[in-house]
């Protein structure tokens, strides 16, 4: 990896999240070189990196008034995880990147105003009025965003200059070569290449190695006490940042109340209540925490007799999860600048206090949705029970859950024509036996996470306030995904085991169908939640370059051969291998998420 990717995905996070340099723009040399060997061998000369966070946005949700929780509403984009590689994979993973850069986002856009005008009926007259509002609050909301950020980014490059000293770039390189020469010698006195395994254990032993010694000479230097000197700033300028944000949406909602007229102002509480699920609960970092039950059901294709049945239920749920959404987001905007100023001075026990409160709050609003999950399926027709607890574990633990490549594979082959009808029979007896054995396996997956993520990630905010403070180890920093500790964990044995899994059933497959047939089915890898070349060309389906960054989009463009504005499972290969041998390039923003419209047709996205 080159100090010129490095520089890419620094300038990329800045862009999308400025703040986030509080904790670790000082590690960036450090900790990008020690995160991709985590992942896979070092590049061959003049490679880039992918990398950046996917993610933002969730699922919406519009239709009808009274409690808020009418049958409309489009599908957006749900919380994603895009490509790993640099110092942010075990930020990404504990969430307070995402919180911090839902900061700096609004708390309302333009096209929240069809929203509001169906939600609370407003007419023309009252339209023209928010729409005045809103602009009002974008000509001060965005000047204000702006200057916060370039303040940021200021202090980001005094913080990063160390890091970018000549001679820490060239200890770098010095450090790469001699590993890659090591490699070449070690292959020779083996006869032979080096096994992937080998090339990754040996190249990340001797970055961490490295790493460290790079973090004992700052920390004699003072460079960690110069930078959280620094932090110190980026701290007062972030509290004064959120004051003004909540002083921004107060002169908006008050505007907006006075707007209305008195049978408007009795929607307002449910409306409320809305706008806390549209707004915050896609927010989430912990698997359960974001799903929306309301969405589920919408999609469910339920009866009308079946919705009234199930109404007082979903009353409950509104308030209930109102209430959890409400206490945890009321606690993040509070103290998240407690919790960065705890980085700042050194004081694990406070961010250790803000990491387990937050953690609890979180899994509390899971909890609000598991047991509302449960009340309504109970309420239900087994087969429409089984429809949606289906969907909203799918939400739930979506790389656990959600459709993967060998179901897509089975799928595929079951509409293949010219196959025999006892070859056809036999494919369909294979995948009810892949389902019985897979199905099992994911709910353990699926447990394993809901024990690990909460010990994980407070582990994980805890020891940042140590590795500013140079004495947590870079390579403590950057663990292997899965549960607590250095190993895989639970979660991460389980999912070798479902590719095992998979990797049988496909072989058994292709043993049903001509070479021709079988080459014509989708493939795809198991993407199982990690980051880096499996976590963003893991074989989940077409890549949409829409969905993309610009920059990304520029250099994945290429390897749409066909045109169609995606990268199928087959240029996902091609572009894969490229990366591989030295075509890869900065990151970004992945993702970006979509929202329901009001009044849009169930389960129909307005976009």
């Amino acid at each position: 990896m080159n100090l010129n990717a490095v520089h890419l995905l620094a300038t990329s996070v800045r862009r999308t999240a400025p703040f986030v340099v509080v904790a670790f723009i000082a590690a960036e040399s450090l900790v990008s070189v020690a995160a991709y060997a985590q992942q896979g061998a070092p590049p061959a000369q003049g490679a880039g990196q992918g990398g950046g966070q996917g993610g933002g946005g969730g699922r919406g949700q519009g239709g009808g008034g009274g409690q808020g929780q009418g049958q409309g509403g489009g599908q957006g984009g749900g919380r994603g995880q895009g490509g790993g590689g640099g110092m942010f994979r075990g930020m990404g993973r504990m969430g307070i990147q995402n919180q911090i850069r839902d900061a700096f986002e609004p708390d309302f856009v333009r096209r929240d105003i069809p929203l509001f005008k169906q939600q609370l009926t407003l007419e023309e007259a009252q339209l023209t009025i928010i729409e005045q509002l809103m602009r009002d609050y974008e000509e001060a909301f965005e000047p204000a965003r702006e200057e916060i950020m370039n303040q940021m980014q200021e202090i980001g490059r005094q913080m990063m200059a160390p890091m970018m000293a000549p001679e820490m770039q060239e200890k770098w390189r010095g450090a790469m070569d001699d590993a890659r020469q090591q490699m070449e010698q070690m292959a020779q006195e083996k006869g032979g290449e080096l096994t992937p395994e080998e090339r990754q254990q040996f190249f990340r032993t001797q970055m961490e190695k490295l790493g460290e010694q790079v973090q004992k000479e700052m920390k004699a230097s003072g460079a960690f006490d110069q930078m959280r000197g620094s932090l110190g700033t980026m701290v007062t300028d972030f509290n004064k940042w959120q004051e003004t944000k909540t002083r921004l949406r107060t002169s908006f909602i008050d505007g907006m109340q006075a707007s209305l007229a008195d049978p408007q102002v009795k929607k307002w509480p449910a409306f409320g209540r809305f706008l806390v699920r549209e707004k915050t609960l896609p927010r989430g970092t912990i698997s359960g925490e974001s799903v929306n039950l309301f969405i589920v059901l919408d999609e469910a294709g339920l009866s009308k007799e079946t919705f009234t049945k199930i109404q007082s239920i979903m009353d409950d749920y509104e308030l209930q999860l109102d209430a959890a959404l409400k206490a945890r987001n009321e606690f993040l905007a509070s103290n998240e600048g407690k919790y960065l100023q705890s980085i700042q001075t050194g004081d694990a026990d406070a961010a250790k206090r803000f990491a387990t409160r937050s953690i609890d709050l979180r899994e509390i609003v899971r909890g609000v949705n598991d047991r509302y999950r449960e009340a309504i399926c109970a309420e239900l027709a087994p087969e429409d029970a089984a429809r949606v607890r289906a969907a909203a574990l799918a939400l739930a633990f979506d790389r656990v859950y959600a459709q993967n490549r060998v179901q897509r594979a089975f799928e595929a082959a079951m509409k293949l024509e010219g196959v025999e009808a006892s070859v056809m029979e036999s494919i369909q007896a294979l995948g009810t036996q892949y389902l019985s054995e897979v199905s099992p396996l994911n709910d353990r997956i699926a447990q394993a996470l809901r024990k690990e993520e909460p010990v994980t990630q407070t582990e994980e905010m805890t020891r940042i306030v140590g590795f500013m403070s140079g004495d947590v180890p870079m390579s403590q920093m950057f663990r292997q995904r899965g549960g607590p500790g250095n190993g895989k964990g639970e979660s991460g044995e389980l999912f070798d085991k479902r590719t095992e899994t998979n990797d049988a059933y496909m072989e058994r497959l292709e043993k049903l169908l001509t070479p021709e047939q079988y080459e014509s089915l989708p493939k795809g890898r198991d993407n199982n939640g990690r980051g880096g070349m499996a976590g963003m060309f893991g074989g989940n389906g077409p890549i949409k370059l829409a969905d993309m960054p610009q920059q990304a989009q520029d250099r994945m463009k290429q390897f749409d051969k066909n045109n169609d504005g995606t990268i199928d499972d087959k240029e996902r290969v091609a572009m894969t291998e490229a990366f591989r041998g030295g075509q890869g390039g900065g990151g970004g923003q992945g993702g970006g998420g979509g929202r329901g419209n009001g009044g849009a047709p169930a389960g129909q996205s307005p976009n």
